[in-house]
């Protein structure tokens, strides 16, 4: 994610975020399944995201094209 954000939206972007553990938010994450069944959802018509970079992409086109973080 952190690479495709650097990619995308440049080293200034990238260098904005920063990595550190987060025991609360370990807990909550590693709950999560490790896999889904999704095919329910794409028998629906919903589709997959194809890789990171077109997530990042979308959330920097939502943003107007900035991809700085909300504040």
């Amino acid at each position: 994610m952190l690479a495709s954000l650097e990619r995308l939206g440049g080293a200034a972007a990238r260098a904005r975020v920063h990595c550190e553990p987060d025991e609360r938010m370990m807990r909550i994450v590693c709950s999560w399944p490790g896999a889904l069944d999704t095919s329910r959802p794409l028998a629906l018509g919903f589709t997959a995201d194809r890789d990171i970079d077109g997530v990042v992409r979308e959330f920097i086109a939502e943003r107007g094209g900035d991809p700085r973080p909300l504040s």
